[in-house]
């Protein structure tokens, strides 16, 4: 035998050795001469064996326990499962009665949840799902599975909006999710104003709510705006007396040294709720005795001011010539840059919700292969109309992909209700005008067709007042009432307001046509929709020497609280399109005039149509012009 086990040794040149896969008898015979021993992995062995394990689970060899979850059975290996969770480990291992039963029965958790454990445990992939992805997260938490509970946390932090942004960041505190946490708090700061008035937020428990008032990078423009959102969730549910025990920890979180009425807090000291809490009494008590504290400090969104923003576009359709969109600051009399929507779009909608979010919807691509240049219907400048909606996000400076419209179109109106943005008109494929009306929920990020007008219209101007859409072009003024969701004719205004923008102010509709305008002065047109009457004011003057620019039309708006007109004007010898000069001009009611209020440039392009929409924006979070140097993004 061991003449046969013994092979001879292949010839060896000088200084050659010989290198073999150790075993056994080479190691029991260390003075073996010519030979290395190496240890070798082989990489693929954990593979082989996890695909042996999971080919045994699914033809139940060897299967020695049986896991009963919501009336489903899971025949198991006890060795598969401690090995992945130290939960089971602990279970078959404590010498509890658990180690001795062929079937365990699992509370507190889903059998889809367990199905997915059990089949990462022999697989090691996850099948994630927004609808599944919480439970499933619960289940690693208690299983004590961390790489399951770490992808789950990334999963929905890349899924957060402003649809579930809240209720995900309240599941992040009770399950102490860092990451989670962090991702949805800084969706919540941003959007506060909106997001504080959902249900959902009026939910939160008290140590949740209470992290948020107590943030720095609330992106709120008052502190009333805190007070109001801790007001409500205290006043939310009468029944429930827990709340109670938060009043303190929330008061505290007020800055009232920041309010511009700080006798809210002596009026506080009378709320019924807050004479529950001796505690609340005693500290608002020392505030009114000792005077507030000065320095307090603002929360971030108190840098925002009102800004004239401008999007536009380029008339020989090049999508990389404007990048970001330049905003005038009112108050610093400075421009600014935004990111723009997305490359490519150009004549979209654009409009300023209640609560001063950004929104542009709609527009249209333009082919590389668009037509010849004396072709002018959409099929042949190769434009295609758009669905898709975007919302600016604040404070990372960027745009929210949203639920698209249900119809593309380009050259349409957009307005807002308190809840719900409508889209009006415009174009679609081939050039054809649209009659279709959609309206989107806010709250819910869903789009429904409502009552489409009487006849498609573009272009055209739409206004909100009250719960009626006031929609004109040149002889034709309809109105259209959301809640009864009809159409009604009304009396024109005698003038043709051809292509024309809008604006209330003072429970009064302001008209400032866009063409065929006058050079003794644009006139404005102003309807009384309580009494159903057109009346007209003064006309804004046109400096002496400059013409008004066909192709960009003077933007009626009410800036804090007052009522202005923007006109673009250009020397008719020097015509300067990448620099446009702009004059504002504010309204006395007084003196029924027009005064000039400010003039500044753009350092962009502004040759074809644009649209001029003000919002308050943070100077914080934007650039100045001079130094625009970043690329617009999209999430």
């Amino acid at each position: 035998m061991a003449a046969a086990a013994a092979a001879p040794l292949p010839s060896m040149k000088k200084n050659q050795t010989v290198t073999t896969v150790t075993t056994a008898r080479s190691m029991s015979n260390p003075t073996t001469v010519g030979f290395i021993s190496n240890k070798r992995d082989n990489p693929w062995h954990a593979k082989c064996l996890l695909d042996q394990f999971k080919a045994m689970f699914d033809s139940k060899e060897l299967i020695d326990v049986v896991v009963c979850v919501e009336n489903k059975q899971f025949p198991c290996h006890r060795a598969v499962l401690s090995a992945c969770s130290p939960y089971f480990k602990a279970m078959f291992t404590s010498g509890l009665t658990e180690c001795k039963k062929h079937e365990i029965t699992l509370h507190e958790v889903d059998a889809h949840s367990v199905s997915e454990i059990i089949n990462y445990a022999y697989t090691s992939k996850l099948d994630l799902a927004m609808e599944t992805v919480q439970n499933l997260f619960i289940a690693a938490n208690m299983f004590q599975i961390q790489f399951v509970q770490e992808a789950c946390a990334q999963f929905m932090s890349a899924h957060v909006d402003l649809t579930n942004c809240v209720a995900l960041f309240s599941f992040a505190c009770s399950y102490n999710s860092t990451w989670l946490k962090r991702v949805t708090k800084e969706l919540i700061e941003q959007n506060f104003q909106s997001l504080s008035q959902t249900d959902e937020f009026m939910e939160l428990h008290g140590s949740e709510l209470s992290l948020i008032l107590a943030s720095d990078n609330l992106n709120v423009q008052r502190e009333e705006q805190v007070y109001d959102a801790a007001r409500r969730w205290l006043e939310f549910d009468s029944r429930d007396t827990t709340r109670v025990k938060f009043l303190l920890e929330i008061i505290q979180q007020v800055r009232f040294s920041l309010m511009v009425d700080t006798t809210v807090v002596q009026s506080l000291r009378q709320n019924e709720l807050i004479r529950k809490s001796p505690e609340s009494i005693q500290y608002l008590a020392r505030l009114s005795e000792n005077g507030l504290p000065r320095s307090v400090k603002p929360r971030l969104g108190m840098g925002e001011s009102s800004m004239i923003v401008c999007f536009g576009s380029s008339p020989n359709f090049d999508p990389d010539e404007v990048h970001r969109v330049p905003c005038f600051s009112i108050k610093s009399n400075e421009i600014f840059t935004m990111a723009a929507p997305p490359r490519g779009l150009w004549d979209y909608g654009v409009v300023v919700t209640k609560l001063n979010d950004l929104v542009v919807a709609g527009g249209c691509l333009v082919d590389d292969h668009s037509g010849s240049e004396d072709s002018y219907t959409s099929q042949d400048l190769g434009l295609r109309p758009q669905r898709d909606v975007y919302i600016y996000e604040h404070t990372h400076d960027r745009w929210h992909k949203r639920a698209p419209m249900l119809t593309e179109r380009f050259d349409l109106h957009l307005v807002c209700t308190d809840s719900h943005v409508y889209a009006i008109g415009g174009m679609g494929r081939g050039g054809q005008h649209l009659d279709v009306i959609e309206g989107y929920d806010l709250k819910n990020n869903q789009w429904k067709y409502v009552t489409s007008m009487p006849a498609g219209l573009s272009p055209l101007c739409a206004i909100v007042y009250g719960s009626c859409i006031y929609v004109i072009q040149g002889d034709t003024f309809l109105s259209f009432d959301t809640e009864a969701s009809m159409w009604s004719a009304r009396l024109p205004s005698g003038g043709c307001l051809l292509v024309p923008s809008a604006t209330v102010f003072q429970d009064e509709l302001y008209f400032v046509a866009g063409y065929n305008l006058p050079k003794s002065g644009i006139p404005v047109q102003v309807y009384d929709p309580n009494a159903k009457r057109w009346h007209r004011i003064t006309s804004i003057p046109i400096r002496s020497g400059d013409f008004l620019h066909f192709t960009c039309r003077p933007k009626v708006m009410v800036i804090d609280s007052k009522l202005h007109v923007l006109v673009k004007h250009e020397d008719d010898e020097e015509d300067d399109d990448d620099n446009a000069v702009f004059s504002l001009y504010q309204y006395s009611n007084s003196e029924d005039k027009w005064n000039l209020s400010h003039s500044f440039s753009f350092p962009y392009s502004v040759r074809v149509d644009v649209q001029f929409v003000v919002a308050g924006l943070n100077i914080n979070y934007l650039y100045p012009a001079e130094s625009d140097d970043s690329d617009s993004s999209e999430e």
